[in-house]
């Protein structure tokens, strides 16, 4: 039977992935949960319905490291991914599961400056597919760089987009092409329940492909479905209930 992947896209930069990991276990994966109602109400988007075994956030800021709704569940952040490789047993432990790596980028183009620092880039394996969420990168990180991410393929590539913050679309659709992405999923973006001023849509990103397709979250994807997949990928949040 071929292994699936099911991912869930919650809105902003959060996404849950369940799958097979490296040893046969199906793993649930959360990355970069936000906290409902932040920004003063900005942040529309409701609590995320989701039973991770495991949480990845990609650095500190409370859109992308809101954990406290998961009590009890291993959360893996910055400090984390900097052992990797190390003998930190927590850290080496998810390694080998979910062939994790990470590589550490700027939050924006002044060496982190102006936006908070630094922030992670993650990818993972699941079910067969290679995942990089690029968190909030707001640099173009030179090739060789990427290249500690990129050497086992790039499958799906969650691309902050929406500019000011991050990335906008023409940056995002560069690093993709660097990582060499299958299909591009953009993120971090002004939404009708994302209401962040500084934020664009995703149509710059989308703009620079010729195949961009649509799907609803949860959806299903495995390899064979690669071979013929959208350059882009658009992914409506899943219906949830309203953001206190």
């Amino acid at each position: 039977m071929t292994a699936t992947l099911e991912v869930h896209f919650f809105g902003h930069a959060a996404v849950g992935l369940i799958g097979t990991d490296a040893q046969g276990h199906r793993r649930a994966v959360l990355l970069d949960p936000y906290e409902p109602g932040g920004f003063g109400g900005l942040m529309g988007y409701g609590p995320i319905l989701f039973t991770p075994d495991v949480i990845l956030h990609s650095h500190g800021h409370a859109d992308h490291a809101h954990v406290a709704p998961f009590p009890g569940c291993p959360v893996l952040g910055p400090l984390a991914f900097a052992r990797l490789g190390t003998d930190d047993a927590t850290a080496a432990a998810w390694a080998d599961q979910l062939a994790l790596s990470a590589l550490c980028v700027d939050h924006d183009a002044w060496d982190g400056s102006t936006r908070g620092g630094q922030t992670w880039m993650v990818a993972l394996t699941l079910s067969g597919v290679r995942v990089v969420h690029s968190g909030d990168v707001g640099e173009l990180p030179p090739q060789e760089r990427l290249d500690s991410l990129a050497a086992d393929g790039v499958d799906l590539f969650f691309a902050a987009c929406g500019g000011f913050y991050t990335l906008g679309g023409a940056e995002a659709s560069e690093l993709a092409r660097r990582l060499g992405a299958r299909v591009t999923i953009p993120m971090h973006t002004r939404t009708l329940r994302c209401q962040l001023s500084e934020l664009a849509d995703d149509a710059s990103l989308r703009a620079r492909y010729a195949r961009v397709g649509h799907a609803h979250s949860p959806c299903l994807l495995d390899r064979a479905w690669l071979d013929t997949a959208p350059q882009a990928l658009v992914i409506a949040t899943q219906p949830d209930t309203p953001a206190p």
